[in-house]
């Protein structure tokens, strides 16, 4: 099942869509739903959906602003609903690569329709991609949760050591390895990006609450401490 985020302002609709369309004949669940752009960029943030259905105009934020702030960090497929037929938002949701564009009020059949083929677009460009490059993509897209390889596989539903070595194939390192670096990647931009962060905090946020331990993991993988290579960053800034 592709997962579904529903961001509209209108309550009346947006539980309407999320009641009325028979979500699963499409091969597809609603994760959630948001009133406006803002609180979509967070829904996005949190459940990563493969769908977002948006309205255009809302409060707060708009649609398009909300996709033009999510799309290249987090890739989706993105069918925007909007009450105004107006070119001008035709032409920017277009050159924002939205997948399709619906006029209200929506027909439920049209947006089956469209669900049924956005579904077997991400199912044949999963096809084509391969597991390991999307294992490592899940694992950099959900790297604040701090994933284990054990957890990676059970996402993908294959067995720890068989991604592993697909993994070891594409990218000369093990499954293990690759987390690992990823959650040492995560904490190091942690301490470039937030200077507030002490660096204990930062290590936790990696999934290392051990400071001794992580200090030297850090160390080993940088060629400097987590404190140092903070150091560093500041004086590259200035």
């Amino acid at each position: 099942m592709k997962s579904v985020l529903v961001v509209e302002d209108e309550l009346i609709i947006r539980k309407g869509l999320i009641r009325q369309v028979p979500w699963t004949e499409y091969g597809c669940v609603v994760k959630g739903e948001a009133s406006n752009g803002r609180d979509g960029i967070h829904q996005i943030e949190t459940l990563r959906p493969q769908i977002v259905i948006t309205d255009v105009r809302m409060p707060v934020m708009d649609g398009l602003e909300m996709i033009r702030l999510t799309k290249e960090r987090y890739p989706y497929r993105a069918i925007v609903i909007s009450g105004y037929s107006d070119y001008e938002y035709v032409r920017k949701a277009l050159s924002l690569s939205v997948a399709d564009y619906l006029l209200k009020p929506v027909d439920l059949t049209q947006l089956g329709c469209l669900l049924r083929r956005n579904v077997a677009q991400l199912e044949e460009t999963e096809r084509n991609i391969p597991l390991a490059v999307l294992a490592a993509t899940w694992i950099r897209e959900h790297i604040n949760d701090v994933p284990t390889p054990k957890q990676v596989a059970e996402t993908f539903a294959v067995s720890e050591d068989h991604l592993s070595r697909l993994v070891k194939r594409e990218y000369g390192v093990t499954l293990h390895e690759y987390t690992t670096r990823a959650r040492l990647n995560y904490a190091a931009e942690l301490l470039s990006s937030s200077p507030g962060m002490k660096v204990y905090e930062a290590g936790e946020a990696a999934g290392y609450p051990d400071y001794k331990y992580f200090h030297a993991v850090f160390t080993r993988y940088f060629g400097v401490s987590p404190t140092d290579y903070r150091k560093n960053a500041e004086t590259k800034k200035l």
